[in-house]
């Protein structure tokens, strides 16, 4: 499975950068994915402020062998905290 995330923003300040794709692998005795992603900072202040937040697109491929099959779906995904409320909105949209 290939994660690819686009359309990335953010209002974290410091050295943030888009998001890596990411690739994992599956076998047939694996329940779940690992979670791949992580919003926040280093130290001193791991804390998020009260509208530090960030915005991108989750766009999936299944690759079997050589062959990749593109999902026909994305994920778009608004993390942190949003006027001082913290909030995950996903929104699946099509490509």
């Amino acid at each position: 499975m290939h994660e690819h995330f686009p359309n990335f923003s953010t209002t974290v300040s410091g050295d943030v950068t888009a998001l890596p794709d990411v690739d994992n692998q599956i076998s047939s005795i694996q329940a779940l994915l690992g979670d791949t992603q992580f919003i926040g900072t280093f130290n001193p202040d791991p804390c998020l402020g009260p509208n530090e937040h960030e915005i991108y697109d989750q766009i999936y491929t299944v690759i079997v062998d050589t062959k990749q099959y593109p999902q026909t779906m994305t994920n778009h995904i608004e993390i942190g905290y949003f006027n001082g409320k913290g909030n995950v909105t996903i929104t699946i949209k099509q490509p």
